[in-house]
Parts: C-alpha cells; structure tokens; sequence
C-alpha cells in the first residue's frame, strides 16, 4: 500500500489537538512510524505503533 503523503511530515498543534479530543470522551491517539530513515540503519522497513486510548489534550 502506498500512502499519498508517504514521505511528509504533518504538525497539527496543540489548539486542534486539544479542540478534536474534547469532542468525544472515549479518543484513541495513534501514532504510527514506517521505516527508519538513517543512513546504514538495520530497520530500514519496519513499522512501530503505539495506541493511546481515552486520549485528552487539556488546556
């Protein structure tokens, strides 16, 4: 599968973080990392993730 925005880099902030978790107590966070990028690494295709749930980002 390729992904549209495969090689970008997004920041969202903290205002539209926040504003998307408080519309819904029960948000999951979901951080996912494909590949490592550095030069000569050993993990060049792997993929990680983590799961946040019940999610906030408080003022």
């Amino acid at each position: 599968m390729t992904l549209l925005f495969e090689n970008s880099n997004f920041w969202l902030g903290l205002e539209l973080v926040h504003q998307l978790s408080m519309k819904d107590p029960d948000v999951t966070l979901r951080i996912e990392m494909r590949g490592d990028r550095t030069p000569g690494s050993s993990t060049p295709n792997d993929y990680w993730y983590i799961e946040f749930t019940k999610f906030q980002a408080k003022e």
